[in-house]
């Protein structure tokens, strides 16, 4: 007679919890699905997020996990997290080291992506919430702010010669806003954002 008789044993087919790492770049998301060795690239844009969105949504991703890129990460956070999968953005120096610890010296966006899914399973890094939105206004406002500081008294930018700010209305500059936003990056198309 076995001592474990009516116990719960753990189940050997059940699925492990998939976790995604993410290469990003300016025109690629490099995919890496862990466990399952999935790789997957798809374009930096709003069909490629879309296409990202639903495959983390299928496999029912446990998280995800990208680096900090400065803004090319962004739109596929911000969806990825609207969509309700839990995202964490990672400081690129702490996967770099990561890699060295495991033996990948070589660098390329497949590996990479293997990394940041690797990185996820072992360090488990907490979901990283996006930024709250901040409207065109506001950032035209810190915009002119960065600019009068790096001006001097007179107007004129500091250390480029005849080059002067000159201060714009809000309405110029909500279309200068606009017409600087690529027109294949729109985040309601691809359903992330409703308002």
């Amino acid at each position: 007679m076995s001592r474990m008789r009516g116990k719960a044993t753990p189940s050997r087919s059940s699925p492990a919890a998939v976790v995604v790492g993410i290469d990003v770049s300016k025109n690629w998301l490099d995919v890496f699905l862990h466990p399952d060795g999935e790789r997957l690239r798809v374009e930096n844009d709003t069909a490629g997020i879309h296409k990202l969105r639903t495959r983390c949504l299928a496999v029912s991703a446990k998280l995800v996990v990208m680096e900090a890129t400065g803004r090319y990460h962004r739109a596929a956070h911000v969806c990825l997290h609207a969509a309700g999968v839990p995202v964490a953005i990672i400081n690129p120096y702490r996967s770099r080291r990561f890699a060295d610890v495991l033996g990948r010296l070589a660098k390329t966006d497949e590996i990479d992506a293997e990394v940041l899914a690797r990185f996820a399973v072992v360090m488990e890094p907490t979901q990283t919430e996006p930024p709250p939105p901040r409207s065109p206004a506001s950032r035209f406002h810190t915009a002119s702010a960065d600019r009068a500081d790096n001006a001097d008294a007179s107007g004129e930018i500091s250390g480029i010669p005849g080059a002067w700010i000159s201060f714009s209305s809000p309405q110029s500059l909500h279309r200068s806003f606009w017409s600087s936003v690529p027109p294949n990056l729109s985040l309601r198309a691809c359903g992330c954002l409703t308002a």
